[in-house]
């Protein structure tokens, strides 16, 4: 949609950073975070995602925590210490998480 709006709207840069902004913070429809680390020029960074049901944000960071501000409504995602410093949002955990950590503790550590 970024592209889109900019290279055949011919929406400036600083405009479309304003809209997608209002976006992300303005809805109070669930946000689901995540975070997963992978390597860029040989160095290590954190690839941040932010899913809605119309719109995935994504932006890289070298701080896993490091996260966007403003947000409002609920907060889905999995038990970060960073995401739980969000203030003035519901938090939800994520079940797929919740799914994972159960799986591992059965296959790996033998839990029935």
């Amino acid at each position: 949609m970024a592209v889109y709006l900019q290279n055949c709207h011919l929406l400036p840069e600083d405009r479309l950073a304003e809209l997608f902004g209002d976006l992300l913070v303005g809805a109070d429809s669930a946000k689901h975070l995540d975070e997963t680390g992978f390597r860029i020029g040989g160095r290590g960074q954190w690839l941040h995602v932010l899913c809605m049901p119309w719109l995935t944000f994504f932006r890289t960071s070298e701080r896993r925590g490091s996260l966007v501000d403003g947000f409002r409504g609920c907060l889905v995602h999995d038990h970060l210490k960073s995401y739980f410093k969000i203030a003035d949002v519901r938090h939800a955990l994520c079940n797929a998480h919740h799914l994972r950590e159960l799986q591992a503790l059965a296959e790996l550590d033998g839990e029935a």
